[in-house]
Protein backbone atom coordinates (compact mmCIF):
# COMPACT_ATOMS: atom_id res chain seq x y z
CA UNK A 1 0.00 0.00 0.00
CA UNK A 2 2.72 2.23 0.48
CA UNK A 3 3.16 5.51 -1.88
CA UNK A 4 -0.60 5.21 -3.27
CA UNK A 5 -3.28 7.64 -2.37
CA UNK A 6 -6.17 7.16 -0.31
CA UNK A 7 -9.44 6.22 -1.95
CA UNK A 8 -11.49 4.60 0.60
CA UNK A 9 -12.13 2.97 4.47
CA UNK A 10 -13.16 0.01 5.36
CA UNK A 11 -15.80 0.87 8.54
CA UNK A 12 -17.66 -1.73 10.66
CA UNK A 13 -21.42 -1.64 11.46
CA UNK A 14 -21.69 -3.87 14.60
CA UNK A 15 -25.48 -4.21 15.20
CA UNK A 16 -28.16 -5.15 12.70
CA UNK A 17 -30.17 -2.67 13.65
CA UNK A 18 -27.22 -0.20 12.61
CA UNK A 19 -26.93 -1.59 9.09
CA UNK A 20 -30.77 -0.80 8.40
CA UNK A 21 -30.09 2.73 9.83
CA UNK A 22 -26.90 3.12 7.60
CA UNK A 23 -28.64 2.04 4.68
CA UNK A 24 -31.77 3.39 5.09
CA UNK A 25 -30.51 6.97 6.52
CA UNK A 26 -27.65 7.52 4.21
CA UNK A 27 -25.36 8.25 7.27
CA UNK A 28 -22.43 6.70 9.16
CA UNK A 29 -21.95 8.15 12.53
CA UNK A 30 -18.49 7.13 14.14
CA UNK A 31 -16.14 7.98 17.04
CA UNK A 32 -13.04 7.68 14.42
CA UNK A 33 -10.81 10.72 14.06
CA UNK A 34 -11.26 10.52 10.28
CA UNK A 35 -13.25 13.01 7.88
CA UNK A 36 -13.11 11.20 4.50
CA UNK A 37 -13.38 13.45 1.57
CA UNK A 38 -15.93 13.74 -0.98
CA UNK A 39 -15.84 10.88 -3.32
CA UNK A 40 -14.20 8.51 -1.19
CA UNK A 41 -15.12 4.82 -1.01
CA UNK A 42 -16.34 3.24 2.50
CA UNK A 43 -16.76 -0.60 2.64
CA UNK A 44 -18.96 -1.70 5.41
CA UNK A 45 -18.00 -4.50 7.29
CA UNK A 46 -20.27 -7.42 9.26
CA UNK A 47 -19.63 -10.49 10.91
CA UNK A 48 -21.54 -13.12 9.60
CA UNK A 49 -21.77 -16.43 10.19
CA UNK A 50 -18.35 -16.93 7.28
CA UNK A 51 -16.29 -14.32 9.59
CA UNK A 52 -16.36 -10.69 8.36
CA UNK A 53 -17.78 -9.68 5.57
CA UNK A 54 -18.23 -7.16 2.99
CA UNK A 55 -21.87 -5.73 2.88
CA UNK A 56 -22.05 -2.93 1.04
CA UNK A 57 -19.98 0.27 0.37
CA UNK A 58 -20.90 3.42 -0.45
CA UNK A 59 -19.04 7.04 -1.75
CA UNK A 60 -18.96 9.84 0.52
CA UNK A 61 -20.81 13.41 0.05
CA UNK A 62 -19.67 14.67 3.09
CA UNK A 63 -18.20 14.31 7.00
CA UNK A 64 -20.37 16.57 9.30
CA UNK A 65 -18.87 17.46 12.90
CA UNK A 66 -20.62 16.97 15.74
CA UNK A 67 -21.39 20.99 16.19
CA UNK A 68 -23.27 20.28 12.64
CA UNK A 69 -25.43 17.76 13.73
CA UNK A 70 -29.38 17.51 14.68
CA UNK A 71 -30.18 18.15 18.38
CA UNK A 72 -31.60 14.40 18.23
CA UNK A 73 -28.52 13.44 16.33
CA UNK A 74 -25.96 15.03 18.62
CA UNK A 75 -27.51 13.02 21.32
CA UNK A 76 -27.82 9.57 19.67
CA UNK A 77 -24.09 10.58 18.96
CA UNK A 78 -23.28 11.35 22.98
CA UNK A 79 -25.29 7.97 24.13
CA UNK A 80 -22.56 6.27 21.87
CA UNK A 81 -19.25 8.09 22.00
CA UNK A 82 -19.54 9.01 18.18
CA UNK A 83 -18.08 12.38 17.02
CA UNK A 84 -18.86 12.76 13.43
CA UNK A 85 -21.32 11.74 10.78
CA UNK A 86 -20.58 10.37 7.40
CA UNK A 87 -23.32 11.20 4.82
CA UNK A 88 -22.88 9.14 1.41
CA UNK A 89 -24.14 10.68 -1.39
CA UNK A 90 -24.67 7.14 -2.91
CA UNK A 91 -25.10 3.32 -1.31
CA UNK A 92 -24.79 -0.14 -2.45
CA UNK A 93 -25.98 -2.94 -0.50
CA UNK A 94 -24.82 -6.92 -1.68
CA UNK A 95 -27.65 -9.19 -2.49
CA UNK A 96 -24.93 -11.80 -0.39
CA UNK A 97 -22.13 -10.51 2.37
CA UNK A 98 -18.49 -11.20 0.36
CA UNK A 99 -16.06 -12.83 2.69
CA UNK A 100 -13.33 -10.48 3.71
CA UNK A 101 -11.22 -13.45 2.71
CA UNK A 102 -12.68 -14.07 -1.04
CA UNK A 103 -11.18 -10.05 -1.63
CA UNK A 104 -8.31 -9.97 -3.73
CA UNK A 105 -6.56 -7.75 -0.89
CA UNK A 106 -3.28 -8.53 1.25
CA UNK A 107 -4.83 -8.06 4.59
CA UNK A 108 -1.68 -8.68 6.54
CA UNK A 109 -2.38 -9.47 9.61
CA UNK A 110 -5.16 -7.04 10.11
CA UNK A 111 -8.23 -9.28 10.86
CA UNK A 112 -11.18 -8.91 12.71
CA UNK A 113 -11.62 -5.62 14.46
CA UNK A 114 -8.45 -4.50 13.26
CA UNK A 115 -9.83 -3.57 9.70
CA UNK A 116 -12.00 -1.19 11.38
CA UNK A 117 -10.30 2.39 9.54
CA UNK A 118 -8.03 0.55 7.17
CA UNK A 119 -7.30 2.51 4.57
CA UNK A 120 -7.89 1.64 0.91
CA UNK A 121 -5.33 2.83 -1.77
CA UNK A 122 -5.37 3.20 -5.65
CA UNK A 123 -4.83 -0.44 -7.32
CA UNK A 124 -6.74 -2.12 -4.17
CA UNK A 125 -9.85 0.13 -4.47
CA UNK A 126 -10.29 -1.40 -8.31
CA UNK A 127 -9.95 -4.58 -7.66
CA UNK A 128 -12.09 -4.37 -4.26
CA UNK A 129 -14.90 -3.02 -6.64
CA UNK A 130 -14.28 -5.81 -9.17
CA UNK A 131 -14.90 -7.98 -6.83
CA UNK A 132 -17.95 -6.57 -5.20
CA UNK A 133 -19.54 -5.90 -8.79
CA UNK A 134 -20.91 -9.71 -9.19
CA UNK A 135 -22.93 -8.63 -5.94
CA UNK A 136 -24.90 -5.76 -6.65
CA UNK A 137 -28.72 -6.15 -6.88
Amino acid sequence: MAGGRVKGYFLRIARDEWVEKVFESGRYYTLKRMAPAEGTYVFFLKKTEVGDSVIGYGVVKRTAAFHELTPAEREACMDHGWDRCIVFKRLTRLSRPVPVKELPVDFGKAYGKYLHGRKVEDEELMRILEALEAEKP
